[in-house]
């Protein structure tokens, strides 16, 4: 088959997912092309039959701010007229499954014209926090409803959807895909004598996030000063989002700066996360 992947490039979920989807649809022998701002954070090296296409929205002045969703739809319609996309799978429902939807019509209104099918994945945030803001809801219930197929990362994800939006199409639940064979707990000794020296701390403890309020990220923090008080612990802060610099300085102002280091966006998670003796993520709402 070909197949478009729509997602996100940055790091988030939805977006890693596509890109290791799309992965494992090449090993497949599939022609998978992944349709993007930005190549995804988890691209990586190149792969026969994987490619990247570039979705560039022009800014015009009379414009207050960039018009993406119709640059994605119109990238999608010239894309699928000259590779006769089989499936657009769009990521995340806001706006990919609207643009894939304006581009599926555009595409209908033309005689003889190869119309793909749509499958649109729910994640997580793209209803229980933006679609389900009555700013977008209408516009995403229906654009959901106009998808072929619809899946959804949990059946809470699910639930939440259904009570959310005025949604009437079957939801099937696919949960997240973890490949056991590469993400095993394997732990590299000199890691963790460099990040957690033995002579000063006990135990390590990371939390990975995209530092959006809704990971409440300083709750981190919080949580760790009480784990110091009993505990020579190291606080280490994977990834890289708006409250960080907050969370940084709750550190700061508790006195646990030293304890503490972000590390920024890392693609290797592996590495870290075996090290780690805790793994904290204390989210006010998670899909699976």
């Amino acid at each position: 088959m070909k197949i478009a992947i729509v997602c996100y490039a940055s790091v988030g979920g939805s977006g890693i997912v596509a890109t290791e989807l799309a992965k494992c649809l090449v090993d497949r022998g599939h022609e998978v092309h992944l349709v993007s701002t930005d190549p995804p954070f988890r691209l990586g090296e190149f792969r026969t039959g994987l490619v990247f296409h570039r979705v560039e929205t022009p800014a015009y002045p009379l414009f207050r701010e960039p018009q993406y969703i119709l640059s994605l739809s119109n990238a999608i319609v010239q894309l699928s007229r000259e590779l006769t996309f089989d499936l657009v799978h769009a990521h995340y429902a806001i706006p990919h499954a609207t643009a894939a939807y304006l581009a599926r019509q555009i595409l209908s209104s033309t005689s003889g014209a190869h119309v793909p099918k749509i499958i649109t994945t729910l994640h997580g945030t793209d209803i229980t926090l933006l679609g389900s803001d009555r700013s977008y809801s209408e516009t995403v219930a229906f654009s959901i409803d106009q998808s072929d197929g619809v899946t959804a990362v949990s059946e809470s994800l699910k639930r939440d959807t259904y009570r959310a939006l005025d949604v009437h199409r079957d939801i099937r639940v696919i949960p997240n895909f973890v490949d056991t064979n590469r993400y095993r707990r394997v732990p590299p000794a000199e890691l963790r004598r460099q990040i957690c020296p033995s002579g000063r701390y006990e135990k390590l403890i990371v939390h990975t996030s995209n530092f959006r309020p809704v990971k409440r990220a300083e709750a981190v923090v919080e949580i760790f000063k009480r784990i110091r008080a009993g505990v020579r612990a190291r606080l280490v802060l994977v990834g890289d989002g708006p409250d960080l610099a907050k969370v940084s300085r709750l550190a700061h102002d508790l006195g646990l700066g030293q304890d503490v280091v972000a590390l920024g966006e890392q693609d290797q998670m592996v590495p870290l996360l075996s090290v780690a003796d805790l793994f904290l993520l204390p989210s006010q709402q998670e899909s699976f």
